[in-house]
Formats: C-alpha cells, sequence, structure tokens
C-alpha cells in the first residue's frame, strides 16, 4: 500500500512520476477532463503527505495505489526474485498468481510477468511470438491508468475520436518502448531489466525482426491520425509520427544495426547521442 511510511522508497517516487505522467498524457492524446492540477499535486510538498492525498482526492490516491502495486510486485520480481540462484520458479509463479487475484484489472499485467518467466526458462520456443506478446503488452502500467482516468473522468472527444485516439496513444507508446530498448540495450543486462532488443540477439534473432515491427508501428500511427476528425492536437500527432520516423531512420537504426554487428559502433554512437 502507498502510505506515509514509504513515500521516500524509491518505487513510490517512481510511482508518482507515472500517475503525473499518466494524467498529462490522458489530457493531451485523449482529452480527458481530469483537472490538470492533479499532476502538479504530485511535485509539490503535498506530494510528500500520501495521507492528504488520500483523504482529499481519494481517485487520485486511487491512481497512485494501482500503479504501486504494480511497482511493488515488478520490484519484487526483478530486485529480489529474479536475481537468486537458481531460479525459484514456484516462488515466482506464486507471487505473479498472488497479484493476479488482487484485483482483476492486473491480468494483463500479469500476463506480462508470466511472459518473462517463460522467456527467462524457456527461450526456444515459440520465442517471436512471445517477444511480439510482451511489446505489444508491455506499457501496460501506463495503459491501465490512463483507461481509469477516461472511464472516471471522460473525455471531450467523440466516441469515434476517443477511440481512435487511444489506438494511436498505446501504439505510440509500444513504439517509444521499444526506441528505449535500442537506446538501453548496453545498460539493461547488468540492471537485470528486461530488454527486447537483448534477448533477440541473444537468441539469433536477426535485427529486421525488431525492424520490421516499428516500420510496422509507423504504419498503424499514421493510419490512425486519418481516422481521428476532431482533435486539438492533431497536427502536434501527425509532427509527432514524422519527427520520431526521422528519429528512427537517423540514429534509432544504426543503433539498433551496430547492437548486432558492431558494439563498439553502437557504444560510439550511444556516447554521441547522449552529449548532444
Amino acid at each position: 500500500m502507498a502510505t506515509q511510511n514509504n513515500i521516500y522508497k524509491g518505487n513510490l517516487n517512481k510511482v508518482l512520476k507515472t500517475v503525473r505522467g499518466s494524467i498529462k498524457k490522458a489530457i493531451f492524446y485523449l482529452g480527458a477532463n481530469i483537472p490538470y492540477d492533479y499532476s502538479l499535486l504530485l511535485v509539490t510538498p503535498l506530494a510528500t503527505n500520501i495521507n492528504k492525498i488520500k483523504k482529499n482526492y481519494p481517485d487520485l490516491y486511487y491512481l497512485i495505489e494501482l500503479d504501486y502495486q504494480i511497482r511493488d510486485v515488478d520490484d519484487i520480481l526483478d530486485e529480489k526474485l529474479y536475481k537468486k540462484n537458481p531460479l525459484p520458479i514456484v516462488e515466482i509463479k506464486k507471487q505473479i498468481n498472488n497479484f493476479k487475484n488482487v484485483n482483476k484489472d492486473f491480468n494483463t499485467i500479469a500476463r506480462l510477468f508470466e511472459l518473462e518467466l517463460k522467456l527467462h526458462t524457456n527461450r526456444e520456443n515459440d520465442l517471436r511470438n512471445k517477444i511480439r506478446e510482451i511489446i505489444e503488452i508491455r506499457p501496460c502500467d501506463y495503459f491501465l491508468l490512463i483507461d481509469k482516468i477516461i472511464e472516471w473522468f471522460g473525455s471531450s472527444l467523440s466516441a469515434k475520436d476517443l477511440y481512435n485516439s487511444k489506438l494511436f496513444f498505446k501504439e505510440f507508446q509500444r513504439l517509444r518502448d521499444l526506441l528505449d530498448d535500442i537506446m538501453t540495450a548496453e545498460e539493461d543486462p547488468i540492471k537485470n531489466s528486461y530488454n527486447n532488443i537483448v534477448i533477440a540477439e541473444k537468441n539469433g534473432i536477426d535485427y529486421k525482426f525488431i525492424d520490421n515491427i516499428i516500420n510496422n508501428k509507423f504504419n498503424n500511427l499514421n493510419n490512425y491520425i486519418c481516422k481521428i476528425k476532431e482533435h486539438p492536437h492533431k497536427r502536434l500527432l501527425k509532427h509527432t509520427i514524422e519527427f520520431w520516423g526521422k528519429q528512427y531512420l537517423i540514429l534509432f537504426k544504426p543503433l539498433l544495426v551496430n547492437y548486432y554487428i558492431n558494439k563498439e559502433e553502437y557504444k560510439k554512437i550511444y556516447f554521441m547521442f547522449k552529449q548532444v
């Protein structure tokens, strides 16, 4: 539970950042009617008093609590159980099942945890499809929080535009997650963090597999934006696709290719990018 006692733990700070980001994304992408000031409450001194948030803003507190439960289990798996040798498979499965039983809204996230366990224990079986499924699920904490925000606060968009805007937003988040994987492919194994690029490369899956997925996502984004009729930020959404499409060709694709064929060159490109 997100309480005053653990406000200074790193995971709760991450939770507050995630909830803050979810509120802003819900407003920008989906026209959510949630007050923008809710996001500001999480960067002011009030953010250090969870009890006040719980009392005065119960809907905001519930968003915090949702993500805290997700983050807490994620940290137990990554920071404790997956670092044990031999891998405590029974204990990991028990943790995932307990998490699934806490809230039916956690089923998709639990599926992500199950897939990651399968990749740790049985990588050679249907690996490409497992990676594809993980890519589709992975930003699921944002997806859950934003779905809840729209459910509780509604949207200024029409039903059809909201539907297509959700498709756009979720596909863009998946794309950004993949691009982040390319950027952090060197660091994530050290931190024991899951990374689609690392898993694919280690198991002999050609970089073109990832490249095709990314290109398909750009195509999907272009299709979704054409179906959105009235959106206050439609022009900016179009520019977003153009901007990241250029960034992929100029920076991310060379990084992806060199991670496979020349890791020293990957390091050079990554270093130069970080200097910009």
